[in-house]
């Protein structure tokens, strides 16, 4: 079943990266007029296919992602959690990996990173509904 599926999005591919382009763009577009907001920075040697959509909270702010995430959640919008860092992950450490070590910069964004909504049937009207959503929370801080 996966692997039909996996071909059948194949045959699609430049339909799908094509459109999560647009999508990430456009999402950037609207949330760099936001101030406490990084968005996915693009570098001139690559380019991304927003596979997910990511931000990061300022610091500054006051808040971190899990209480934007609940307060987009009590308004309808699912999000998500980054992930968590390698060296944080129970069963590596289980094994003895990454003993003492520590990587700062991956515990920062896992703390106030999250990625929003970001499926293959969004639309620019949901999007703005985000973006809207999460203004109206930084202003109520």
């Amino acid at each position: 079943m996966q692997a039909a599926l996996g071909v059948a999005q194949l045959e699609r591919i430049d339909e799908i990266v094509d459109f999560k382009r647009k999508m990430g763009q456009y999402y950037s577009e609207q949330l760099s007029k936001i101030k406490g907001i990084k968005t996915q920075i693009e570098k001139t040697w690559g380019k991304t296919v927003y596979w997910m959509y990511c931000i990061e909270l300022d610091e500054d702010l006051g808040i971190d992602a899990k209480y934007m995430m609940n307060a987009l959640e009590k308004r309808g919008i699912g999000t998500r959690p980054f992930f968590r860092g390698m060296h944080d992950q129970p069963v590596l450490n289980d094994m003895g990996l990454f003993r003492k070590e520590s990587y700062p910069n991956t515990d920062k964004a896992y703390k106030y990173g999250l990625y929003l909504p970001s499926g293959m049937t969004l639309t620019k009207e949901q999007i703005d509904i985000v973006v809207i959503n999460i203004k109206e929370v930084l202003c109520k801080l």
